[in-house]
C-alpha cells in the first residue's frame, strides 16, 4: 500500500512539473511573439514615416520644377536624374516592406 502510494505520488509530481515545464514554454513562446510584434510595428513606422515620407517630397520636387516654369537642359537632366533615383528608392523600399510583412 505504501508503495503505491509513492508511485502516486511520484507520478502527480511528475504531471506537474511537466504542466508547469509547458506553462513556462508557452509563456516565453509568447513573450517571444509580443517581441516580434513590436519589433515588426517599429520597422513599419521607420518605413512609413522616416522613409517614405521625406522620399515622397523629393520625388515631387522635379514636378514642382516642371510646373514653376522654364529650366534648362542641365536643370532638365538634373531633374530627370532626382526623379528616377526616388522612384527606385521608393521600389526598394515597397520591395522591403513587402518582404517583411
Amino acid at each position: 500500500m505504501h508503495r503505491q502510494k509513492c508511485n502516486e505520488d511520484t507520478t502527480n509530481i511528475r504531471a506537474k512539473t511537466y504542466a508547469e515545464l509547458r506553462r513556462k514554454h508557452w509563456q516565453y513562446s509568447n513573450e517571444e511573439l509580443l517581441e516580434t510584434a513590436r519589433l515588426r510595428e517599429d520597422v513599419d513606422n521607420i518605413v512609413r514615416h522616416d522613409l517614405k515620407a521625406p522620399l515622397n517630397s523629393i520625388i515631387g520636387l522635379p514636378q514642382i520644377m516642371m510646373q514653376e516654369g522654364e529650366i534648362t537642359e542641365k536643370q532638365s537632366e538634373y531633374r530627370k536624374n532626382i526623379e528616377e533615383s526616388g522612384y527606385r528608392m521608393l521600389r526598394m523600399i515597397l520591395n522591403l516592406w513587402s518582404e517583411i510583412f
